[in-house]
């Protein structure tokens, strides 16, 4: 008698322990489901940040013997969502595919000093689509029209000769010895700011603005966010140009430009 007693109350405990652990089960779904669907809500909230227009930059044209080459983008503030600012990869690079016309894209990394090279640039071989160079007079010592310009610098991640990352700009706007106002002058900054906070991360962004088919582009857009800082934080346009000649966007040929003050 006292084995089936000591039996139904096994049972019985048995039933109550399963309605118990159903029931925690539900709830633990239940809780679940809410902070997923809370969590989704959340994000939903959160604006989304667009990118600049670029076909508004294609439109510009710069004024001949103008003595700033830069604009600013955006009140100078790079344009990144908070998906776009994610550490959770570390550092990284991914460059655009070429379209049709064998024109690169908008170039992306997330810049760490990890990733600058150790060993020097070799020499660039690959002709980007549009490279018509020429020999010209720039600040007054012989040069040439074009260089082979990195979307995103050797010096920032070591990435040479890659179609993907190499474009047809000027010398002024690639790299002018004669002004501050180049594109190196902004891939300087972010190399330098890496340099000085060695374990700091950069979010970094180079696309270059083309106008309908042109082959080469009208301008490059920069944008350069520090993570966790706002020391670093720029966005600006530089029109590819070269003072004292015309170019031929289309195809990359030139001319020397007699209506305005040749340089050299």
């Amino acid at each position: 008698m006292l084995k089936k007693e000591r039996h139904r109350v096994n049972v019985l405990l048995g039933i109550i322990a399963i309605f118990i652990l159903f029931i925690w089960l539900h709830q633990a779904q239940a809780k679940t489901y809410l902070m997923g669907s809370l969590g989704q809500q959340i994000e939903n909230k959160i604006p989304k940040t667009k990118y600049k227009d670029t076909s508004k930059l294609a439109k510009l044209n710069w004024q001949a013997n103008s003595k700033n080459q830069v604009i600013k983008v955006h009140n100078n503030i790079a344009r990144f969502s908070p998906t776009d600012l994610s550490l959770e990869k570390k550092s990284w690079q991914k460059l655009g595919t070429l379209d049709t016309l064998g024109r690169p894209q908008s170039a992306n990394a997330m810049l760490n000093i990890s990733m600058m090279p150790k060993k020097a640039r070799e020499d660039l071989y690959i002709n980007p689509v549009g490279f018509r160079n020429k020999k010209i007079r720039h600040a007054g010592k012989d040069d040439y029209l074009y260089n082979r310009s990195h979307l995103i610098g050797f010096q920032l991640t070591g990435e040479n000769n890659n179609m993907r990352n190499l474009v047809t700009l000027t010398r002024a706007t690639n790299a002018s010895i004669d002004s501050n106002h180049s594109m190196e002058t902004y891939e300087n900054k972010v190399a330098s700011f890496l340099r000085l906070h060695r374990n700091a991360y950069v979010r970094y962004r180079v696309t270059p603005i083309y106008r309908g088919n042109e082959l080469v582009p009208r301008g490059i857009q920069l944008e350069a966010k520090s993570i966790g800082t706002s020391e670093l934080n720029f966005n600006v346009y530089v029109f590819n140009v070269q003072p004292g000649y015309k170019i031929n966007y289309d195809d990359g040929t030139s001319s020397i430009d007699t209506g305005s003050i040749k340089n050299g």
